[in-house]
């Protein structure tokens, strides 16, 4: 996959992602907790631009198992990444009810399936 399809690719995820969790500040229980999507979306976007130019720069290696290892390296960000986030945000924002995860939730299943994507045609292209 090449540099612009990868950005026309994450500008729709973005679009996508910011029109629910937009449609989602609507509702009385959901728009107080939107909040959380403004740590999240950064931090996977940062995340996907790293694992991509990772992948490029990996594919060039004479060593193709790096690229394996870079599946194992995404899951475990992501998994700082909700860790930290949510941490933060609970001991912040002190939330009544266990409903802020919800737009989290949205944000990470985006960023998961567009990153499914693009490394799967990152692998097919090799």
């Amino acid at each position: 996959m090449n540099l612009s399809r990868f950005f026309i690719l994450f500008g729709i995820t973005l679009i996508g992602v910011s029109g629910l969790l937009y449609l989602l500040s609507f509702t009385d229980k959901m728009g107080y907790y939107i909040d959380i999507s403004y740590y999240t979306v950064p931090a996977f976007s940062l995340l996907s631009v790293v694992i991509y130019f990772l992948t490029i720069y990996l594919e060039k290696q004479p060593q193709k198992a790096g690229l394996l290892n870079i599946v194992i390296i995404n899951v475990m960000m992501k998994f700082l990444i909700t860790g930290l986030v949510i941490g933060y945000y609970y001991i912040v924002k002190e939330p009544d009810d266990g409903i802020f995860v919800v737009p989290f939730i949205i944000v990470y299943v985006a960023f998961t399936i567009f990153e499914a994507y693009f490394m799967s045609e990152q692998a097919r292209t090799e």
